[in-house]
Parts: structure tokens; C-alpha cells; sequence
């Protein structure tokens, strides 16, 4: 995985043998997940979760303590299987999630 730093934005690009399969990007200097990203033929193959894991790890290291995305209803069961809680706030169709990193 490559970690791209830019002003308030974190991005970290999914390799696969050098060939990138997808991308995860942080907003608000890491503690909002604003998109993962993955290849639609590599889909289902573990990279999401794979690289989410990675990078929450580095941005506990980092000293983040909380981080919070706005899922989509097609996309809650990936976050809660990757540790994120719901808050109970609904915006539209989307529901905010959290993680605390311990």
C-alpha cells in the first residue's frame, strides 16, 4: 500500500504485486473515511478490509483516536464487519458509522 499525504487528505492507493487494485482516502487530516474504492474485478477478494485495517493502523499511530464514515445503505454491512459502530444519526439515505482506534 502507498500513503499519499495532501493538506487535509490521506490516501492510500491498494497494490497488488505493483498494479494498484484501489484506493482509501481520509478527510479532515484522517479521522473522517470519505471513499474506499476498490476495482470492480477485485472486488470480494479481501483488499477492502485488508487495507482498511492497515490504515487505521497507521493512523492510530498517528494519534487519531476516532474515525467516522457516512455509509451508504449497500455499504454498511462492510463497516460493521470492519469494527465501525453505528452513532444513530441518519442523514438521507446514509448512516454515520464510527470506530475508536484502541
Amino acid at each position: 500500500m502507498i500513503y499519499l499525504k495532501e493538506a487535509d487528505r490521506l490516501r492510500f492507493d491498494i497494490l497488488d504485486e505493483n498494479k494498484k487494485v484501489g484506493r482509501i482516502e481520509f478527510r479532515s487530516h484522517g479521522t473522517v473515511l470519505y471513499d474506499i474504492w476498490i476495482d470492480e474485478k477485485n472486488r470480494n477478494q479481501g483488499y477492502g478490509s485488508a487495507a482498511l485495517k492497515e490504515a487505521l493502523e497507521l493512523l492510530k499511530k498517528m494519534g487519531i483516536a476516532e474515525v467516522t464514515v457516512q455509509a451508504t445503505e449497500d455499504s454498511i454491512n462492510f463497516y460493521l464487519k470492519n469494527g465501525f459502530e453505528p452513532t444513530g444519526e441518519r442523514d438521507g439515505l446514509t448512516e454515520y458509522l464510527f470506530i475508536h482506534l484502541k
